[in-house]
């Protein structure tokens, strides 16, 4: 990166660093806890680039989908599932 004069940096992050959700929607206020692998390693290199910055200044964003729409077509797919059972059963 110092080689190549990079001076930016955006870094694709993910919802995982965030762990269980305190509340809905997730925003980037709530703090980090990880509760996998994927998601630790995420916030572990979130770490790195802010050292980096402090070190070199170079300056990252990160870009993380929040995955509300996941979110959505999981309670989407459980109605569906729901009414299909009902109507089965009636």
């Amino acid at each position: 990166m110092l080689e190549a004069d990079v001076r930016r940096f955006v870094f694709s992050s993910t919802c995982a660093t965030f762990g269980p959700p305190e509340r809905v929607p997730i925003d980037e206020t709530l703090p980090q806890r990880p509760i996998n692998p994927y998601g630790e390693s995420k916030l572990m290199f979130e770490k790195i680039l802010r050292w980096y910055d402090e070190i070199h200044g170079l300056k990252f964003c990160r870009a993380a989908l929040l995955q509300r729409r996941r979110a959505q077509r999981t309670s989407l797919a459980k109605t569906i599932a729901a009414r299909r059972t009902s109507s089965r059963t009636s």
